[in-house]
């Protein structure tokens, strides 16, 4: 039986969601219509899964979630309204802890298509490993930098040194803020994510990461050029395509292809990538999330001569994506989420023909 808590001031709401899984013959329902009401009712419903709206009066979401993570650390998914303040307030909350989110508007009017993945992304949050919040100090940002343009292919001549391809879904933000922000601002790869996430949050995703990183982070939203000292996040409700333009390699959104079943899918960023660039300079990384997005195209990547890292269980809120890499033998390394910074900045210094030194 899953132990489900629904937490909006909206009765509206409320009354949706419960409608949606009360068809569920093994789900158990508890509705609170407010922060408070939920923590007080925590010890004893003891729920597996909560979704928590972002906008309450009163204890609003973030400090609800803060309250639950500190105190009863459980999967948490945000009900968020589609406005760009909501968006950041979303944004913030998945970095706190929060395991994914809904956007609000699709509840009223979802297809039967669109309820079951709603109905599986609670159930998918049930098995999340959720830890202990340690506290606001892991979220401080770094200092904002003058804003900057992306750079367009006629901006920036000539190849990368290399490419970092990182794939992400479920848990993302909480373990990309570990590790993004610890690159340092002459990294000299670019770094290219497909994080599984609707395009109302990717560009405030985007803009939160910009905040925190060494490195300037912008949503790809139009064909940009990768260049060294930038990290570009794959604009969400879309797929993202790598291509040669000369001597240039580009970055561009692409209307989603019904071959991949994930958005932005990771295995045709990499594609591109293969299709564009030498294997033997790109390192894919496999980070948290259900499924096996990624796996088949890093697969490839490994047998061509690259190097891939898969995130190893211990760290993995969600350990699908990871632990298919793993299964096929395909990671060159699998390692903690704290490991990774440490063995990126390793293998960025290796030359194709030092191929034997990969090993973290």
């Amino acid at each position: 039986m899953l132990r489900l808590m629904i937490v909006d001031d909206s009765a509206v709401i409320r009354g949706q969601l419960q409608q949606l899984f009360e068809a569920e013959p093994d789900v158990s329902l508890r509705c609170c219509e407010s922060g408070e009401e939920a923590l007080a009712a925590m010890a004893e419903f003891d729920p597996q899964v909560v979704t928590l709206d972002v906008n309450m009066p009163g204890m609003d979401g973030l400090a609800t979630l803060a309250r639950i993570m500190a105190r009863h650390p459980r999967p948490v998914v945000m009900i968020s309204a589609l406005t760009e303040s909501r968006a950041r307030i979303t944004v913030e909350a998945l970095a706190m802890g929060a395991v994914d989110c809904i956007p609000k508007p699709h509840l009223a009017d979802a297809s039967p298509t669109a309820r079951q993945r709603m109905i599986a992304k609670i159930r998918n949050a049930a098995t999340a490993h959720v830890a202990m919040s340690s506290g606001a100090a892991e979220r401080q940002a770094l200092g904002r930098r003058p804003s900057e343009p992306a750079a367009t292919p006629e901006d920036e001549p000539g190849l990368p040194e290399g490419l970092v391809l990182i794939g992400v879904s479920t848990g993302g933000p909480r373990v990309l803020e570990k590790i993004l922000p610890a690159l340092p601002q002459d990294f000299p790869f670019p770094v290219v994510v497909c994080q599984h996430m609707p395009q109302a949050f990717t560009g405030s995703f985007a803009r939160r990461m910009d905040e925190l990183t060494h490195l300037r982070t912008s949503e790809v939203a139009r064909p940009t050029a990768l260049r060294s000292g930038h990290i570009y996040i794959a604009r969400g409700d879309a797929d993202l395509q790598i291509s040669r333009r000369g001597k240039t390699l580009v970055a561009m959104p692409r209307p989603m292809s019904a071959q991949y079943r994930w958005h932005p899918s990771v295995d045709l960023m990499v594609e591109g990538a293969l299709g564009s660039f030498d294997p033997r300079r790109i390192i894919g990384v496999q980070l948290t999330g259900m499924g096996d997005d990624g796996v088949s195209a890093m697969s490839t990547l490994h047998a061509r001569g690259g190097r891939t890292i898969a995130e190893s269980e211990a760290s993995a809120t969600i350990y699908g994506m990871p632990q298919g890499l793993v299964r096929a033998g395909t990671a060159s390394a699998v390692l903690h989420a704290d490991e990774m910074v440490s063995c990126l900045l390793e293998w960025v210094r290796i030359r194709p023909k030092e191929q034997q030194a990969w090993v973290c």
